[in-house]
């Protein structure tokens, strides 16, 4: 054949191309292959076709054919990048779009690409940066201004994002998806009711777009309207039974209502769903905490742990930190969480930070979250430096605290937060413990330790942890007296005539199981009342499924007071108007309890089984308030009718109750910085590996 008929035979095949008729695209680049073999443009023709039309791996096969004839094309590489991403080989394919940029860095589609490949590896820095040189080159390419968007908003950079996402609005007004994103992003700066617009404009665009309406639910269970929260999402599973986000989200609503049995289910569809997400699968793992048949402690038998631990791997590689001299006399011990604000880690590390000597620790912060406040500047204050990392992908923070030296990192936040224990995996920190922000094993084999008490991880407990427990000689934490001026009234019973029992815990904790039992507490104490205080109660729908719960328990709704959240201030005071607080289970309250305790509150708690449930029994045991654990719901019962019975001891109680916590462990933290100073140096001396593999 000759050059001539081949170059006709090409451009049949690119006009077939063009016009989307893949099977005689591919048709005429048979032809080529069968006229000139040797040439790696046959092989790229076959290859493109193959791709257009979705045959994956038979373009797969003509383009590794094609790019062993001529490797330095890049059009070759970056579709043979494409063609092994979409068969489930991320990796391979972001090696040819390296390749094509190192060999055209001038195509702002190859760099694009590339962008998206470090993005889906949780490189941001990087897909940042290829997402920039794809704008620099196309001003106009709105799919790479819209991906750049997305890493903004995926590193915290809201008003970053919102800006491009108004760029991409404006050059492409029908842009739906952009619509939605920037609803996202505009609730993240509390713009609430823009937020909301923005969702309502995408849904105009398009109807069937289940990420508006998740969008709109975002914004409205931010308001509080928790009952339009649930429709939106709802709508957008309907739209879209493959959204992965909107399943969880609306398995969260469902938790703070309380339901737990259904949030489980919607959980467990989000994590069938996108069974490698960190985020969805350490959520599953933290929300099975308030299911009062929870998963085993022992993470040999925690299926959801594993996969999690698979999928850490998968996305980090061990860089175990080098041995160094243990010979120390001030240590460099780095605090890596999400909390660093108003949030109960940030109340129970604010009196420990200020107590702890100078002289024998550097402590620096690495701050993963978004929220700032008041306490946020606290906080820095008794810290040696406090940085702001969010914007940086896991590796990238765990390079920093490498680089800065850290010998001791303390990670306070567990499951509640993928991106922490992501970089915990890295191992940047010589010796590594998970505390204070969770209440069970993180399953992170590059964590060494987890700090615990006698009472939340006592003797016989220990195979419940892939950490070495290592354990303080009073108590795990200590709590921040309440910068609030609030004085403890006199006992409301002895105003009222009758006695309120109390929560202030959201409903997730409120399953129906404690449903159950807290209607016999007050079935046991004739015109007894139960106050119930949280965000979920300001929607009227949540407050009327909760008294149906508790009218099929037999408890009337003129029983029940409900009410929505209120400022920290107010919220103290309204204590003033509990006679005895109820601890759910078997997740049990923790900065609720401290404060109620503070109120002159006493709160009756379950004996638990694990970390967790054992954190009721710590904070009792540690203020004096041992006869206020119950073994099981039966004493639980009969120790609430005792107590109420006997309001002449409640009111002494009372009285006396914040005098007595405030000397107590719970709230002493001068003893408690002592503790942990020794406890941080003994586990730096201490003579074991830094780091070794456990089969937990």
């Amino acid at each position: 054949m000759t050059s001539a008929e081949y170059e006709s035979i090409l451009t049949r095949f690119s006009h077939s191309l063009n016009a989307g008729l893949w099977n005689e695209a591919e048709i005429a680049a048979q032809r080529l292959i069968a006229t000139r073999p040797d040439l790696a443009l046959s092989w790229k023709a076959l290859g493109t076709a193959l791709l257009r039309s979705g045959n994956i791996e038979g373009a797969i096969s003509a383009l590794k054919e094609a790019v062993n004839k001529a490797s330095d094309d890049p059009e070759i590489c970056n579709n043979l990048g494409i063609a092994l991403r979409s068969a489930s080989k991320p990796g391979d394919a972001h090696a040819y779009f390296v390749r094509a940029v190192e060999l055209a860095p001038s195509r702002p589609e190859f760099h694009f690409n590339l962008g998206n490949s470090y993005r889906n590896r949780d490189h941001f820095t990087e897909a940042e940066r290829h997402y920039l040189a794809a704008l620099t080159r196309r001003p106009l390419h709105i799919k790479a201004a819209f991906n750049l968007a997305l890493v903004l908003h995926e590193t915290h950079r809201s008003a970053e994002a919102a800006t491009r996402l108004r760029f991409c609005v404006e050059h492409q007004p029908d842009f739906a998806e952009a619509w939605a994103t920037l609803s996202l992003v505009l609730r993240e700066l509390d713009d609430l009711n823009a937020a909301i617009d923005a969702a309502n404009r995408a849904i105009e665009i398009n109807p069937a777009l289940s990420i508006a309406y998740r969008s709109l639910g975002f914004a409205e269970y931010d308001l509080g309207r928790i009952s339009a929260a649930e429709r939106h999402l709802k709508r957008a599973v309907e739209l879209d039974p493959t959204d992965a986000e909107s399943h969880a989200f609306l398995a969260v609503l469902n938790y703070d209502i309380g339901t737990t049995d259904t949030a489980s289910d919607l959980y467990s569809r989000a994590a069938e769903l996108r069974p490698q997400h960190l985020g969805l699968l350490t959520a599953k793992i933290f929300f099975s905490n308030y299911e009062p048949n929870s998963p085993p402690p022992n993470p040999k038998a925690n299926v959801d742990l594993h996969r999690l631990r698979t999928a850490i791997a998968q996305k980090t590689q061990d860089q175990t930190a080098p041995a160094e001299s243990r010979d120390v006399k001030k240590l460099k011990v780095g605090l890596l969480s999400p909390d660093f604000y108003s949030h109960p880690v940030g109340y129970f590390l604010e009196t420990l930070l200020s107590s702890l000597d100078r002289k024998q620790f550097d402590f620096v912060g690495y701050f993963l979250g978004t929220k700032k406040d008041s306490q946020t500047n606290l906080l820095s204050e008794s810290l040696t430096e406090l940085t702001d990392v969010s914007h940086l992908d896991p590796g990238a923070v765990s390079e920093r605290i490498r680089k800065d030296g850290v010998q001791i990192l303390l990670e306070l936040s567990g499951m509640t937060s993928s991106k922490a224990l992501q970089i915990a995996s890295y191992k940047p920190a010589p010796v590594q413990v998970t505390w204070l922000g969770y209440f069970a094993t993180t399953g992170v084999e590059a964590i060494d330790y987890i700090l615990g008490d006698p009472y939340v991880t006592p003797e016989g407990e220990e195979d419940h942890f892939t950490e070495r427990v290592w354990r303080l000689p009073q108590i795990y934490c200590c709590f921040s007296e309440p910068r609030y001026e609030v004085l403890v009234g006199e006992l409301p019973a002895l105003s009222n005539g009758y006695v309120t029992f109390g929560s202030f815990n959201n409903l997730a904790k409120v399953n129906d199981q404690v449903v159950s039992l807290w209607s016999r507490v007050l079935q046991a104490v004739p015109g007894s009342k139960l106050l119930l205080k949280t965000k979920a109660l300001a929607d009227e729908g949540v407050r009327g499924r909760l008294r149906d719960r508790f009218g099929a328990c037999g408890v009337g709704a003129e029983r029940l007071i409900l009410e929505g959240p209120a400022p920290r201030g107010e919220l103290l005071a309204a204590y003033n108007r509990v006679d005895i607080g109820l601890d759910p289970f078997p997740y049990p309250g923790g900065t609720t309890t401290a404060e109620a305790l503070w109120m002159g509150v006493p709160v009756l708690t379950r004996r638990g089984d694990r970390f967790l449930s054992h954190v009721g029994e710590t904070m009792a045991y540690n203020t004096g308030q041992g006869e206020w654990v119950a073994a099981d719901e039966g004493e639980y019962v009969a120790k609430a009718r005792a107590f109420a019975a006997d309001l002449a001891a409640l009111a002494a109680l009372r009285a006396r109750l914040r005098h007595t916590v405030l000397k107590s462990p719970l709230y002493d933290a001068p003893t408690f910085a002592k503790n942990l100073t020794e406890a941080l140096h003994s586990i730096w001396q201490f003579k074991l590996p830094f780091y070794s593999s456990r089969d937990g």
